[in-house]
């Protein structure tokens, strides 16, 4: 599958311990230090080449409560 990056919400090195051990030849993104919660959306934008980094956008989904009736 070639032209596919996988994505990991992981430490950087859990990532790469996974592309050796899989011996996935598709790239790997990991990404850590963010906080996540239920309902959010990560949005991960194209790789800067000369940082090697990515833009992250977290959108959190809010739902309305029902109304009451």
């Amino acid at each position: 599958m070639s032209g596919i990056a996988y994505l990991l919400m992981i430490l950087r090195r859990a990532g790469l311990h996974f592309q050796e051990e899989l011996k996935i030849d598709n790239p790997i993104i990991s990404i850590d230090g963010i906080p996540l919660n239920d309902f959010d959306f990560i949005d991960v934008g194209a790789l800067i080449p000369s940082s090697g980094a990515v833009p992250v956008v977290i959108k959190s989904l809010i739902f309305p409560a029902s109304p009451e009736q």
